[in-house]
């Protein structure tokens, strides 16, 4: 083996990392975006006046010129579970809407022309996504800004919350195994769990602080997982905060129920009435209030944007008894609004759902209880996969691979291209993990030639002093496995060839190691091909 300085080592390290060619996707905060195409699109001041306008709206405003080019981005949208808002011309609005009317990313359509006549007869094909037709720039400003106002009513009112497949009726139903229990447990659930508890025990650096506050400027309002990162530092804090406040006495509150009203689409109602008698899970904090006059009163007077809209009040039982639960608090006397006796929950809390019943006044009645993941025997397999694959010291590489198995690459993605953006250039193995993590999801996505590049990545850095045999043979049997999906089955033997000459040195020869047979079966495979 090779040998080098430690600088040397960093020195190529670096150089090969700032090679690499992570995705670099465009970064913006904002769940609505919105869109105008015209192929003949002119920066005059009436126009730019226009723009300006419209972005008092919706911030996030982009151009397009193109076709293709704005078809492909609204596309992209629906992975970032993003919302497009569509100013389209006459001309390309009748080229394009027949390729992306059925995308739910897209939620509303403006054309934009000169002759409203002619328009109109192909534009109302799609009034499902509220495609108006107009010639007039003022007009233009005061419907998006009206329909964005009641789309933004909606999404501020609803609280994101997912589902677990695991009912009370049958708490293993559909669990076959304690090793698939991850792919049978509701994803989102599973996977809004596993976030939670990596951020909540993610150690903490001196720039949190600055990472947070950078965040904030830049008008934090969709939570992905960067920005969810970004803000571990807050949600540490607000964690810690209400676990302090449930676990002084004199601020636990005695009541036992707590009642919180919403808009809900009828698709949403009518999803949850699918899953009654099985759990929620909040993907953000839940403020709820005491007084049960507060929050039917006001749902009550809230104006439906539209009819596909439903109020809807929660109310909530809470056993004061019940341990192992995510905290929650009175925290009236730090409201602005004391007189609304607010509890708050935070995120990652689980509810079970009772029962349904819709009142007189057409207000749906979501009846729930707090529930606890630990020592809950309908959330055993969640509990135990939770123990077995994070533990105690949970990060993000842990959290990678859980994601992986789960197959969400592109979040396992991003978990292990922060781990490499913060690693220590000085450590050979924590360099030689993340190229390898990053390889290993790269051949999951079927992206075999960008695996090759990794995992060759990693043989280069071994010719640069890194020790370690056990590794450098898993990386020539990853590298194999690539270079056989690609159709480069000479490479891959080669690979395979030199997997199992390391072995044979690490073990003497004794081929009944299991890792052999791996080998072995890889070989076969090659051969076949």
């Amino acid at each position: 083996m090779a040998t080098a300085s430690a600088t040397d080592f960093t020195t190529t390290a670096t150089n090969l990392f700032s090679s690499l060619t992570i995705e670099d996707k465009e970064k913006k905060f904002e769940t609505f975006s919105l869109l105008w195409l015209d192929r003949d699109m002119n920066y005059t001041s009436r126009n730019w006046k226009t723009q300006k306008k419209l972005r008092e709206s919706i911030n996030y405003f982009k151009r397009f010129n193109n076709l293709s080019t704005c078809e492909k981005w609204i596309r992209q949208r629906q992975i970032q579970d993003e919302k497009v808002i569509l100013i389209v011309s006459g001309a390309y609005g009748k080229e394009i809407l027949p390729n992306i009317y059925q995308l739910p990313q897209l939620v509303g359509v403006y054309v934009y022309c000169l002759n409203k006549e002619i328009h109109e007869k192909w534009a109302k094909n799609y009034k499902n996504k509220g495609c108006e037709v107009i010639i007039n720039s003022d007009e233009l400003i005061a419907k998006i800004s009206k329909d964005q106002k009641d789309r933004q009513q909606f999404e501020n009112a609803a609280t994101s919350m997912s589902t677990a497949s695991v009912s009370s009726s049958n708490a293993s139903s559909g669990l076959s195994t304690q090793e698939n229990s991850s792919s049978e447990l509701n994803g989102n659930f599973l996977w809004s769990q596993l976030l939670i508890q990596v951020l909540l025990k993610m150690k903490h650096a001196v720039n949190d602080r600055q990472e947070l506050i950078n965040i904030c400027n830049e008008t934090s309002t969709m939570q992905d997982i960067d920005t969810l990162i970004a803000f571990r530092f807050f949600i540490t804090d607000l964690y810690q905060q209400l676990q302090s406040e449930a676990n002084d006495d004199d601020n636990r509150t005695p009541t036992v129920c707590v009642f919180r009203d919403q808009l809900r689409s009828k698709d949403e109602l009518d999803g949850m009435k699918l899953i009654i008698r099985k759990y929620l899970l909040l993907n953000s904090c839940l403020s709820t209030t005491l007084n049960q006059k507060v929050a039917f009163n006001f749902i009550s007077n809230v104006a439906l944007a539209t009819n596909d809209l439903c109020r809807v009040v929660f109310e909530i039982d809470i056993d004061p008894s019940l341990i192992n639960v995510e905290p929650y608090a009175d925290i009236s006397l730090q409201s602005f609004f004391q007189q609304e006796a607010e509890i708050l929950f935070m995120l990652g809390s689980i509810f079970k759902i009772n029962e349904i019943k819709t009142r007189t006044d057409c207000i749906s009645v979501i009846k729930l209880h707090l529930a606890g993941i630990n020592n809950n025997p309908e959330l055993q397999d969640l509990t135990d996969y939770m123990n077995k694959n994070l533990g105690e010291k949970a990060d993000l590489t842990s959290l990678g691979a859980v994601l992986k198995g789960m197959d969400k690459y592109d979040q396992a993605k991003k978990c292990y291209e922060r781990q490499a953006n913060e690693m220590d250039y000085k450590n050979p193995i924590e360099v030689v993990c993340r190229y390898t993590e990053l390889g290993n999801v790269a051949y999951a996505e079927g992206k075999h030639v960008l695996a090759i590049f990794y995992h060759e990545t990693v043989l280069k850095l071994f010719q640069s002093s890194v020790n370690g045999e056990e590794i450098q043979a898993n990386n020539y049997n990853n590298l194999g496995l690539a270079y056989n999906d690609n159709g480069d089955y000479e490479i891959a033997l080669s690979c395979c060839n030199k997997t199992l000459n390391i072995y044979k040195k690490m073990y003497n020869n004794d081929d009944d190691n299991l890792e052999f047979a791996h080998v072995y079966f890889n070989i076969g495979l090659t051969c076949l091909l």
